[in-house]
């Protein structure tokens, strides 16, 4: 992009930004109303180009291809604004979301009449059906035991709600207004940072503020391409790490890594994973999740790099197999991905 943007001018972006996700942060944990999201802070809020590439997030391994699904479902020039996109479908998004409480919420972003980019917040609900309270169970088979599914759906088109997907949601669910006030407080800091984002526009012009957001991916790109140069050498290298059982039988399962280095090409290889579990341990592993992990241990000690897509750029392929504890096959159960995700 051909359009100059002056180092100050970066900086109150990208400031302008981190503000308004400590905003969107804020409202969700002061208006939810479930533990899940008051105490334990299970939520994460972001921003996406206008090609679905994230701008910014919560410092949280995972939303690489958060809007992969809804842009498939919902091309861009067919929204509009007050419009808002809602889906927790872990095998339909590809691992967007990787287990069925985390419902995910997206706003477009307009200028000048144009969709520019994109709001998005999600948070875990307290309880989405399925065959256990909390909707997370160590006895689960399949996804089916653990809850709805909700496949991209537009629950919001110019600011009139979708009435009738809201209640067929809500009858599914134990806890119907804990569930209500979660999901009011998730798409209002949604529409927060929807608002913020078209406030950025409106102060620094939109080629500006498009050109920002491309030399903001290419800061992370380069901090981690850097860091790699200097901090790894070339070679391969390979660790496994084990989970006890599944909950559901007595196997142990192991997650398998080999990193490969070459001439600044980096290579991670989690092909040598066990086979999926029967329980509930799957891990819809989506390739930009360990590029995220390794690159904000690389680039932990400099505050101003932010996680991006600049860090899915900075790191080649990333290998797994089908039917692996990594790349599960649906309907496999994936509750307590957790337990293979810090494996990871």
């Amino acid at each position: 992009m051909s359009t100059d943007v002056n180092l100050v001018t970066l900086e109150l972006i990208k400031g302008m930004m981190r503000s308004a996700r400590a905003e969107m942060e804020a409202l969700i944990e002061r208006t939810s109303m479930s533990p899940f999201i008051r105490e334990k802070k299970d939520y994460f809020t972001s921003f996406f180009d206008r090609d679905g590439k994230l701008l910014y997030g919560t410092n949280l391994p995972l939303g690489g291809n958060l809007l992969d699904c809804i842009l498939e479902t919902y091309a861009a020039d067919t929204m509009r604004p007050g419009d808002l996109y809602w889906y927790n479908d872990c095998y339909g998004s590809g691992g967007g979301v990787s287990h069925s409480p985390d419902m995910v919420f997206v706003a477009p972003v307009f200028s000048e009449g144009d969709p520019v980019g994109f709001s998005q917040a999600w948070g875990h609900l307290w309880d989405i059906g399925g065959m256990m309270p909390g909707s997370i169970s160590p006895a689960a088979t399949e996804v089916f035991h653990e809850g709805t599914i909700m496949p991209p759906v537009r629950i919001y088109r110019e600011g009139v709600l979708n009435d009738e997907v809201w209640r067929i949601f809500a009858r599914n669910s134990r806890f119907p207004d804990i569930l209500k006030g979660d999901l009011r407080a998730i798409m209002a800091s949604c529409r927060l940072g929807q608002q913020r984002l078209e406030e950025m526009f409106e102060r620094f012009g939109t080629a500006v503020t498009l050109a920002a957001f491309e030399m903001l991916m290419q800061q992370s790109r380069e901090a981690v391409r850097q860091a790699f140069a200097t901090r790894v050498p070339d070679g391969t290298y390979s660790f496994k790490d084990y989970l006890d059982s599944d909950g559901v039988t007595d196997q142990s399962y192991a997650v398998h890594l080999s990193l490969t280095k070459s001439n600044g090409d980096i290579t991670l290889d989690f092909r040598q994973s066990d086979d999926q579990a029967k329980g509930a341990v799957n891990f819809i592993m989506h390739e930009s999740v360990p590029k995220f992990m390794y690159s904000l241990y690389l680039t932990a000690d400099d505050p101003s790099v932010l996680i991006n897509y600049g860090f899915i750029e900075a790191i080649g392929e990333v290998k797994t197999r089908p039917g692996s504890l990594v790349n599960p096959t649906f309907p496999a159960p994936l509750g307590m991905r957790s337990n293979t995700m810090l494996r990871v």
